[in-house]
């Protein structure tokens, strides 16, 4: 009686089975259901939102052409509440995307094999995350040196021929040199390595959110990434290091945590795996995500020289799943990954240079960008660093637009032709080559006045020789102390660094009363003719107040953003850490030179200026251009608090920490409220399923059922005990990763979810049934002759999972050896371990299309019961949305059946039912007036048409 409206909501559900049918176990469910597609990845389907809707239309450039099919079988239950489109169709892209649960299968199987485990063994744990640390520590070094190595090489030749002013064969050098690195770089990501291409953040993103993203960490995408990222960044092209590292360093941690390699054919020895260091119990999702999670840290780690900036990056944009015992590992790793870069340079330092040290880290090693001058907060700062927190915040959003409008460009014009994705980045790199070598000489040179020598922050890139130490009377006597000026105080309005770029200027006589000092300099010239990090040190160099002028630095920024928006995105693996940071320093140095002149407009005088006191430091470009750098990375990517341990790790800058973190955060409210985050939008534009922690709209999700939003019946469902042809059936007939499975419940007339099967473990229990097939007498019982079912014996957990099985006992047992089977036909992989059309493997002959379902199931029962998910998360059909949500999302789980009051099966939630497309379809979550008050339908017809109206 307290089931009796089950019966009655389930007359309605045409085709629908009657529970009275079932009582002979030879009648099977798989072949009475429709059917409906349990997981938007099991199909390798990913959802893209129907017609109507205004996020379609703009991502419509982006959607591939080739493999687009109608899905309107998929919606005949679910009408959608604003009729999206035709019938409320969807368009969906078979782009190879898959997705899978955080925790293994909660299996009999899976008990008994975890009990055979060291499972309360914690120290290979964290021999894991200190190799991971080493792996990454090592990569970076090698990576930072080779890049160094063809940067510095092109780099001084240019200043070279420029300062002979040599200016056509420069460029000439210029373009051949950078042309043939981004070749390098284009070309074995364009015909081999796809998934090498850009920064790889948004793959490992979508990686740990529960999507198997393709090849994302194969040994071929790490050596194409590495050699990719080398050359592209040496080449001067505005683009940086950074992003590939957190690629890089989730790929070394993906391969060290698994313990084998499928493109070498490598596999740890199992007296390592088993013994020492036990490789195989971490073989498991959750696991390699933990080490994937830690990797990414790494890379951050070491890009930044922030292991606390990297243990919060992880934490706050990469990382879908966290836990205290995560980030004391992560923690641990990051630590070994920083301790093993600076631990490497320090030695190439005593080696290359005689005043190295070994052992030795200095603070131009351990601060990425170490400030020359300290300043303290004053009241007013707080001011100028909103104005420049809104100034960047709104920079972002329109360099996220503009990033987003190439690639849909570039989908259009270049699209999957491989050899204009190789033609592309040469041609950007002649014409950049081209525009940084001509455009500084519409600007004259600057006399510099004064010169400071204490390294500025610049970082010492190569540039004119130091002066050497100034004769008596040249020593400028005010508070700026180590500031050398030519002529007195006079000139401490022009004071600038050691390291400015001559150009083509003439010289003239130096402190020293010599010539060829090369004093004057081309401000231009400077910012570009370095790389991308020298420059950022330029900009962040503090008391050079007019080292560069508006117009120089308003030129940098417009080429470097127009150039940095067209090639992020192209056939290049690289990253946009160090462009944000360029862009952010160039419009804080704006902002701060505006500063300085009123401060002089006031009063002020530029010597006191100048001299850095206590009151005034503060009032310098080079404070600012930090700012300026943390808030427009905190508008591209909305990061916050991670972002500004970052910049406090990577500048040493604690003193202005207060004005810092003003700026990003009114850079990020801005940026919310123009531009969704870049990385969230390149995932959006992918198609990758991508559950974020907020949907939009979620305060509303509290006020709907997930009924609203549910697969409904019917449903293809599997008993406990089930005949091979039910199964066959539900393999061949649909593309769902996982099956409910019930059981007949105590003297009553219906089924209950009793757990869940997936489609991984079915194959292999087929290929178990077909090997075994015909040895007809080991199915029968010796005493009575009966039959003990289709399997003659209990499949082991490491037969099952893929993930426990080396490369080789991968291929003996038919598994995909390759990783991922995403991106192949999903009917041809399934069907060839059933001996189908899809192919054949050996013993699979016998579970054929030519026999009959009668013949199948003279085989016997399949007992799912061992390798069921006896934990298969459930909730109630009056569950809400937000609930469900959270549920789905903090417990990494793949498909969530919904039940009713008796525990029937009368819905199923995946990943497609809560995107954020699908639920705007569906419900109306998102109406609110401007007081957040949420705005009923009815009150707004009322204020469109009047109180008489209702």
């Amino acid at each position: 009686r307290t089931c009796s409206r089950w019966r009655d909501r389930m007359s309605s559900a045409s085709g629908y089975y009657d529970g009275d049918a079932y009582d002979s176990p030879g009648e099977t469910r798989g072949q009475k259901t429709h059917l409906f597609s349990v997981d938007i990845e099991g199909g390798s389907e990913s959802y893209v939102p129907s017609d109507s809707q205004v996020r379609r239309r703009e991502t419509a450039p982006f959607v591939s052409s080739s493999n687009d099919v109608s899905d309107g079988d998929d919606d005949v239950a679910d009408t959608p509440r604003s009729g999206g489109g035709r019938n409320g169709a969807r368009r969906v892209t078979r782009a190879g995307i898959e997705s899978f649960e955080y925790y293994p299968t909660d299996s009999e199987a899976y008990r008994t094999w975890l009990a055979k485990q060291p499972i309360y063994r914690n120290v290979d744990r964290w021999i894991l995350f200190f190799a991971v640390g080493l792996g990454v520590g090592l990569m970076a070094r090698v990576l930072y040196t080779g890049m160094d190595g063809l940067s510095d090489l092109k780099f001084d030749t240019l200043r070279d021929l420029l300062n002979r002013k040599q200016v056509f064969l420069a460029w000439v050098f210029s373009t051949t040199y950078s042309g043939a690195l981004v070749f390098l770089a284009a070309y074995p990501v364009a015909y081999f390595a796809q998934a090498a291409s850009g920064s790889g953040v948004p793959d490992v993103m979508a990686y740990l959110n529960g999507i198997d993203v393709p090849k994302v960490f194969d040994l071929r995408t790490f050596v194409v990434k590495f050699v990719s990222t080398m050359c592209a960044v040496a080449s001067g092209l505005p683009v940086g290091p950074e992003g590939p590292m957190i690629h890089l360093g989730a790929t070394i941690a993906a391969g060290l945590s698994q313990g084998d390699t499928g493109a070498l054919g490598f596999t740890t020895p199992r007296w390592i795996t088993d013994g020492v260091v036990s490789f195989r119990r971490f073989r498991n999702d959750k696991d390699k995500r933990d080490f994937v999670t830690a990797g990414a840290a790494c890379g951050v780690a070491t890009a930044f020289g922030a292991p606390i900036g990297g243990l919060l990056f992880a934490y706050e944009e990469v990382a879908s799943h966290w836990s205290p015992a995560l980030a004391v590992l992560t923690f641990f790793a990051c630590m070994t990954a920083l301790f093993t870069d600076k631990f490497l340079e320090s030695a190439q330092q005593a080696i290359a240079e005689t005043t190295g040290s070994f052992g030795t880290v200095t603070p131009d090693m351990s601060t990425v960008f170490q400030v020359n001058r300290n300043v303290s907060t004053h009241l007013l700062s707080v001011f100028p660093a909103a104005l420049v927190g809104v100034l960047t915040g709104a920079f972002a959003a329109g360099f996220t637009h503009l990033n987003l409008k190439a690639v849909s460009l570039r989908a259009r014009l270049v699209g999957n032709d491989k050899l204009k994705k190789v033609l592309e980045p040469v041609l950007l790199v002649v014409l950049f080559s081209l525009i940084t070598v001509v455009v500084p000489m519409w600007f004259p040179c600057t006399p510099s006045g004064c010169v400071d020598t204490r390294g500025a922050g610049a970082g010492y890139p190569p540039g004119p020789p130091a002066p050497a130490p100034p004769p008596p009377g040249f020593f400028d006597e005010s508070p700026a102390a180590d500031v050398f000026c030519d002529g007195g105080s006079d000139h401490l309005h022009q004071i600038v660094e050691e390291s400015i770029m001559t150009y083509t200027c003439a010289s003239h006589v130096d402190v020293n009363g010599t010539s060829g000092g090369g004093r004057d300099y081309n401000e231009l010239a400077t910012l570009l003719h370095v790389s991308g990090e020298d420059a950022i040190k330029h900009l962040l160099t503090r008391g050079t107040h007019r080292e560069f002028g508006y117009g120089p630095l308003i030129v940098f920024l417009l080429l470097y953003s127009a150039f940095a928006t067209v090639v992020a995105g192209s056939s290049l693996s690289s990253g946009l850490f160090v462009p944000m940071l360029v862009m952010g320093s160039a419009l804080g140095r704006l902002v701060g030179l505006m500063l300085y002149d009123v401060a002089v407009g006031m009063g002020y005088s530029e010597a006191s200026l100048a001299s850095g006191g206590l009151s005034t430091a503060w009032v310098d470009p080079g404070v600012f251009a930090l700012l300026g750098a943390g808030a427009f990375m905190g508008g591209v990517t909305r990061l916050t608090v991670s972002l500004a341990v970052i910049v406090m790790e990577m500048s040493g800058e604690i003193h202005f920490l207060l004005p810092i973190l003003l700026g990003i955060t009114v850079a990020k409210w801005t940026a919310d409220a123009l531009a969704p985050p870049l990385y969230h939008a390149l995932l959006h534009v992918k198609h990758a399923p991508f559950l974020p922690d907020d949907p939009h709209g979620a305060p509303g999700l509290h006020l709907h059922d997930v009924s609203a939003i549910m697969k409904k019946l019917p449903l293809t469902t599997l008993r406990e005990r089930e005949s091979v042809s039910a199964i066959r059936h539900a393999m061949k007939h649909t593309t769902h990763q996982g099956f409910p499975v019930v059981r007949r419940a105590d003297g009553a007339p219906y089924d209950v979810l009793a757990g869940s099967v997936s489609r991984e473990h079915l194959s292999a229990l087929l290929r178990e049934i077909t090997s075994a097939a015909g040895h007809e007498d080991d199915r029968q019982d010796a005493g009575s002759g009966q039959r003990t079912g289709a399997l003659k014996r209990r499949v082991a957990y490491e037969e099952l999972d893929r993930m426990v099985l080396t490369p080789a006992e991968r291929h003996a047992r038919g598994f995909e050896t390759s990783g991922s089977t995403a991106g192949a036909s999903r009917s041809s992989v399934e069907m060839s371990s059933l001996g189908g059309p899809g192919g054949s493997r050996p013993g699979g002959a016998l579970v054929r299309e030519t026999l009959s379902d009668a013949e199948l199931d003279s085989l016997g029962l399949v007992d799912l019961r061992p390798y069921m998910n006896r934990s298969a998360a459930r909730v109630p059909d009056t569950y809400s949305v937000a609930r469900v949500y959270d549920m789905f999302r903090t417990l990494g789980l793949r498909h969530l059946c919904v039940v009713d009051d008796c525990n029937r099966v009368v819905g199923m939630v995946t990943r497609k039912e809560l995107l954020d497309d699908w639920l705007e379809e569906r419900l109306d979550h998102k109406g609110h007036n401007a007081a957040g008050f949420r705005e009923h339908p009815l009150d707004a017809f009322a204020q469109t048409n009047g109180a008489h109206a209702l």
